[in-house]
C-alpha cells in the first residue's frame, strides 16, 4: 500500500490481497488465523485434512471491505491491485451464479474502476 504494507489486508500463505478471507478456527487448540479461502482449502487438502478435522472456516466481512476500499484508493501496489481484480471479480461472479445476488459483483467493479481513477490522477 502508499508506504509499508499493510500486512493486515495480505494472506500470510500467499502475500497477496485477501479475496475472500476467512477466519480458520482450528479444531483442537482453538487457535484462530485470517487466510485466503482457496489458499487455506489447497493446504489442508494436501495436508489430507478433511471432515470435523479441518474446524471452520468463517467469512470475515470487515477485511474483504478494507481491502475493496483499499483497491478502490489506489492504495494497494500495481501488480497486487491487478492481481486482486482479477481473483476478486472470478470470486464476485461465482457467488452471483450461487446466490443470484449482483451487489458483491458491484463492489469489485466500483473498487476497480476507482483503482483506475485514483491512479490516474
Amino acid at each position: 500500500m502508499a508506504g509499508p504494507r499493510q500486512s493486515a489486508l495480505y494472506c500470510p500463505l500467499t502475500q497477496d490481497l485477501y479475496v475472500e478471507p476467512v477466519l480458520y478456527l482450528a479444531p483442537n487448540d482453538g487457535a484462530a488465523q485470517i487466510y485466503e479461502r482457496a489458499a487455506l482449502e489447497q493446504q489442508l487438502a494436501s495436508l489430507g485434512v478433511t471432515g470435523d478435522d479441518r474446524g471452520r472456516l468463517v467469512p470475515v466481512e470487515a477485511v474483504r471491505f478494507a481491502v475493496e476500499a483499499a483497491v478502490a484508493r489506489g492504495e494497494a501496489p500495481s501488480p497486487a491491485r491487478e492481481a486482486w481484480i482479477g481473483g476478486a471479480l472470478a470470486a464476485a461472479a461465482r457467488a452471483a451464479l450461487q446466490t443470484h445476488d449482483l451487489g458483491p459483483l458491484r463492489r469489485v467493479c466500483a473498487a476497480a474502476a476507482a483503482a483506475g481513477d485514483a491512479l490516474s490522477k
